[in-house]
């Protein structure tokens, strides 16, 4: 991310910059030494308030807990000072870690001093200016936490006024500190909301790196799977937090609408059971009984459950979604879709009704509707797992355009993933582009930690498509793959064992390399087909039947290995009777 501080905020920053003791103090280590004797003498005070403000600039959860209880204890906050910094590092953990045990009152505001104004602006929203007077490291710190409101659902995409402002002062303060928390997490909130999800993944991880506790970057990582259709990724990480919250309401229920969105239906079942029997007057809680219903398969009940809800509560969106659901097992696959499509008016700003929309549309064969759902873009969001299952789907039905422009929509919402570059691979053969197919196989390759897999599929492109150069390239690389004994397993051994055939000229190396893929592996295709055509071209009839009726075995969908299965049987002629295959012996 590239942003620049604009107006006389950047001149303020610079000024920050100078101030020799600022720098030094800022950059040393997160945890200083802070005494623990109960007294401190009054020349020993500044020393010990100015270890708790580094304290304060790492902004995680232990350490501004550990700062508040430190100056209750050495009494600190009857000097101006410490009522100031107190003051700070409350209304910073209330307001970046909001799931941490509070005091019940706020403190009370410091004199002359503008962090008030400051809290009161960022909190709003607004970048707030620091004027030239304040500028410290904690004031412009203090000013980022505007990026709290930076939009979290996909459906708005307002950023704060002020945000890019507010994200190149989050950048700069980690210069300055590097052991920083909060700035991180302030910036994955910043590129969340500008749909970046890589990068906000990574600023997330980053925080994690320099503190696992602090939680809104699990929190985020658990939003960002779920808007992906991730949905057990995004349950282990709010499963996780609300073993560290019990009886955090909004956290039980994201949690459960991951469960029940993985099908994760023990865990949702557990947890819904707890949740009714604390909250059985809630109606969100309660109308969430007939989807998991639906989970286990009780249908009537789950029909009769929502009936009665309804009666109750009217109509929830989960009530709405649990009828569509009902519909489609009882295969009204258009009454479903037509329900959705009208709840959709009411709740397509929730993500899980847009979720278990989706997954209905995808369930029923609604294919046409699901494609104008991704067109709508809902507000710039674009449903990951939808296209996902879109691509496959067309790729399996063997419709390459619809699939590329798919796979074009993949990279655009969610970055050159490796999945997405094998799917890339395997479009771009089918439609002849040979180049393309080189191009994202290489990309793939080079990624850090690249499996044999991918390292194979770069291989097979370049024997496919390449120049004669490439070709070469491809014969070294599989040599060298082959070399690695004990990293191999059967499957990807017999991939190299076939490709290595497909580089020799000799026949009878070429056979023996083909029948010690087999091996490896009595499935692949390849290498079954190669031996077959071996055969027939040898005049071996019968042994080219077995490999061709053993291909054609694995792949009854394909009619050319039909049609060459069926002209060899031709040639046998009636003269030699049935053919019979047997099971395939590899000796002959």
């Amino acid at each position: 991310m590239r942003v620049r501080l604009l107006g006389k905020s950047g001149f303020y920053f610079w000024a920050v910059l100078s101030l020799p003791l600022l720098f030094v103090v800022s950059c040393q280590s997160s945890s200083p030494s802070v005494r623990s004797s109960t007294s401190v003498s009054p020349d020993g005070r500044e020393e010990l308030l100015e270890q708790l403000r580094q304290q304060v600039r790492i902004a995680s959860p232990d350490s501004l807990r550990a700062v508040l209880s430190r100056i209750r204890t050495e009494g600190l906050d009857r000097s101006s000072a410490g009522v100031e910094l107190f003051y700070v590092a409350d209304r910073l953990y209330r307001a970046a870690y909001p799931m941490e045990e509070q005091q019940a009152s706020l403190p009370a505001e410091p004199e002359n001093s503008d962090f008030p104004r400051l809290f009161s602006e960022a909190l709003s929203g607004a970048y707030p200016v620091v004027g030239e007077a304040h500028a410290s490291f904690i004031s412009l710190m203090v000013s980022t936490l505007s990026l709290l409101k930076a939009p979290v659902s996909y459906q708005d995409s307002s950023m704060p006024e002020g945000g890019e402002r507010a994200a190149a002062t989050a950048e700069q303060l980690i210069k300055l500190n590097s052991e920083t928390v909060l700035p991180r997490y302030l910036l994955g909130r910043f590129e969340e909301a500008n749909k970046e999800f890589d990068k906000a993944e990574s600023y997330y991880q980053a925080t994690l790196e320099k503190d696992a506790g602090c939680y809104p970057a699990s929190e985020a990582l658990g939003r960002i799977a779920f808007s992906r259709g991730e949905y057990e990724i995004s349950a282990g990480y709010r499963k996780e937090l609300l073993q560290r919250f019990p009886g955090q309401l909004i956290l039980e229920l994201q949690t459960l609408e991951s469960y029940l969105a993985a099908g994760m239906v023990e865990d949702a079942d557990i947890l819904l059971a707890d949740m009714i029997r604390r909250y059985p007057d809630n109606a969100v809680v309660v109308c969430k009984r007939p989807l998991l219903l639906e989970l286990y398969g009780r249908y009537e009940q789950s029909s009769r459950l929502a009936d009665a809800l309804e009666r109750s509560y009217g109509e929830t969106q989960d009530l709405l979604l649990a009828r569509a659901r009902l519909l489609l097992q009882r295969n009204r696959n258009e009454d479903a879709v037509k329900l959705l499509a009208e709840g959709k008016d009411r709740y397509g700003t929730d993500p899980f009704f847009n979720a278990m929309y989706e997954l209905t549309l995808l369930e029923s064969g609604s294919t046409d509707t699901a494609r104008q759902l991704l067109d709508e873009n809902r507000g710039g969001q674009t449903s990951i797992a939808a296209l996902v299952a879109l691509l496959k789907q067309a790729m399996e039905q063997g419709q390459w355009q619809a699939s590329e422009g798919y796979l074009t929509a993949l990279f655009r919402a969610d970055g050159r993933k490796a999945a997405y570059l094998r799917f890339g691979v395997q479009i771009a053969s089918a439609l002849g582009k040979g180049t393309v197919a080189i191009s994202y196989a290489r990309e793939l390759s080079a990624k850090g930690g690249a499996p044999v897999g991918d390292r194979l599929l770069l291989a097979q492109s370049l024997l496919s498509f390449g120049t004669a150069g490439d070709q070469r390239e491809a014969s070294g690389l599989i040599e060298t793959l082959l070399a690695r004994e004990g990293t191999l397993n059967s499957g990807d051994r017999s991939r190299l064992l076939y490709l290595k055939s497909v580089v020799t000229d000799d026949p009878s190396q070429k056979l023996d390399l083909l029948r010690s893929a087999l091996l490896e592996d009595l499935q692949n295709f390849d290498a079954l087909l190669a031996i077959a055509r071996l055969y027939r071209e040898r005049g071996e009839l019968k042994k080219a039947y077995r490999y061709f009726s053993q291909a054609a075995a694995l792949r009854p969908e394909d009619l050319t290995v039909a049609g060459e299965l069926e002209e060899v049987e031709t040639k046998l002629g009636e003269a030699d009777g049935p053919v019979g295959y047997g099971m395939l012996r590899f000796g002959e």
